[in-house]
C-alpha cells in the first residue's frame, strides 16, 4: 500500500511539473504553439491524484498500520506468556474455534514438552514481523521457524496455530 501511495504521489508531483512547464512554454510562443488548455487540464488531473494519494491512501495506510500494532501487541502477548512458562494464560488469548478444537491440557502438554526439550530456543522466541490479511480482519505474525494466524474477535486473537505447533522449538 505505502508503494502505490508513493508512487501516485511522485507520479502526481511530476505530472504537475510537466504541466506547468508545457504551460509556460505555450505562453512564450506567443501563440506559435496550442495546447494550453490541456496543460491546465494536465495540471488538474496531477493535482487530484495527489490528493487522492493524500486523501485516500495515507488514511487507509494509517488503518492498516493501526491494525498491525494491535495484532503484533496480541502476537507478543502470546509469545511472551508462553516464553514466561504460563500456557493456561496463552490459551485464553486463542480464538474461540481454536480453543474449541485445541483443549488447554493438550495444549500445556505440548508446550510443556517442548520446553524441556529446548529451554534455551524458547528463551529466544520473539515476534518478528506482523502483515495484515484480507479487510484488516486478519493477520499473521512470524516467529523464528513458524508463523502465527491471527484474526479480529473483538480484539485480536489467535486464529490458527498449525504451522507453530509442528515448529516448536525442540520438535526437530
Amino acid at each position: 500500500m505505502f508503494i502505490f501511495g508513493t508512487a501516485a504521489f511522485g507520479l502526481s508531483t511530476l505530472a504537475f511539473i510537466l504541466g506547468w512547464a508545457a504551460s509556460n512554454h505555450v505562453a512564450e510562443a506567443r501563440g506559435l504553439l496550442k495546447g494550453r488548455g490541456a496543460a491546465h487540464a494536465t495540471m488538474l488531473f496531477a493535482l487530484l491524484s495527489f490528493w487522492a494519494a493524500v486523501g485516500y491512501v495515507r488514511p487507509h495506510f494509517d488503518s492498516v498500520r493501526a491494525a498491525c500494532r494491535e495484532a503484533g501487541s496480541s502476537a507478543e502477548q502470546f509469545v511472551g506468556t508462553l516464553k514466561a512458562g504460563d500456557p493456561k494464560a496463552a490459551h485464553d488469548l486463542l480464538s474461540d474455534e481454536l480453543r474449541a478444537s485445541l483443549p488447554a491440557p493438550v495444549f500445556s502438554e505440548q508446550i510443556q514438552k517442548s520446553r524441556q526439550r529446548a529451554p534455551q530456543r524458547w528463551k529466544d522466541l520473539n515476534v518478528i514481523r506482523v502483515i495484515p490479511g484480507t479487510g484488516l480482519r486478519e493477520g499473521i505474525a512470524w516467529v523464528p521457524g513458524s508463523i502465527i494466524h491471527l484474526k479480529r474477535q473483538g480484539g485480536w486473537k489467535i486464529s490458527n496455530l498449525d504451522n507453530f505447533m509442528k515448529n516448536l522449538p525442540g520438535t526437530d
